[in-house]
């Protein structure tokens, strides 16, 4: 019995390519930081940094500490003095990335869908931003973060996709085992992977990223998404 779906975010509830929102968001944060770090310099660290956190394996160390530890590290910076800058960026100039984001009407009406039917929802998004990042981005999606009894992030998780951990503590957390629960992604390699845990996938084709063999998993455009999760939980 269906009784969670997990979404990824971008490219899947946030219909927004990984590449324009990335390049975007590395120019602007560039600048934000320009004045204590060469924005090239930034983009190599954030980006090591986040290869970091993918390779955790340590449950006791949260994936934004792993971030700012191996930041430190990479660049010499003083920690309290860039967490703070992170933390004020994230609040205070952040959300200007939003303007003129799309959405996604049929992602909406799914959630909206199983919601109603009383269907546990979880934003399994890759958990390398903060929460507010995060919860923002939903928002930009025009969705709720209330709505989703989970949202990962990097203050709540020790793991990130594609590590099969990453699902793990899903489940840990929602309470849920892998056959009560479908994974909903756009990306083959990281969303994917989830059914080596015994979930249910689907691929989300329209922003699809497919770097191997094309899946035989159920798969399609947001129309077939809202049909496959609809016949689901009836």
């Amino acid at each position: 019995m269906l009784r969670c779906v997990l979404f990824d975010l971008d490219g899947t509830l946030l219909p927004m390519a990984f590449d324009d929102f990335f390049g975007a968001y590395f120019k602007h944060i560039g600048r934000w930081m320009s004045s204590v770090i060469d924005p090239k310099a930034l983009v190599d660290a954030i980006w090591a940094s986040a290869v970091k956190v993918q390779k955790n394996d340590d449950a006791a160390a949260l994936n934004i500490d792993v971030f700012y530890a191996e930041f430190k590290r990479l660049t010499g910076l003083d920690e309290a003095m860039f967490r703070a800058m992170f933390k004020d960026y994230y609040v205070n100039s952040f959300s200007e990335l939003g303007n003129g984001a799309p959405q996604e009407p049929l992602a909406i009406k799914s959630v909206e869908m199983l919601k109603a039917r009383g269907v546990d929802l979880v934003v399994a998004t890759n958990p390398l931003f903060p929460q507010n990042a995060i919860e923002m981005r939903i928002r930009w999606a025009g969705l709720n973060p209330d709505d989703f009894a989970l949202v990962t992030h990097g203050e709540n998780m020790s793991s990130a996709k594609p590590n099969l951990r990453y699902y793990q503590e899903i489940l840990d957390k929602t309470g849920h085992t892998a056959s009560e629960c479908v994974m909903v992604g756009n990306d083959t390699g990281e969303d994917l992977v989830a059914a080596k845990l015994g979930m249910e996938v689907f691929w989300a084709t329209p922003h699809g990223i497919c770097k191997g063999e094309k899946p035989t998993c159920p798969q399609g455009d947001y129309q077939e998404m809202y049909d496959y999760l609809d016949r689901l939980t009836r």
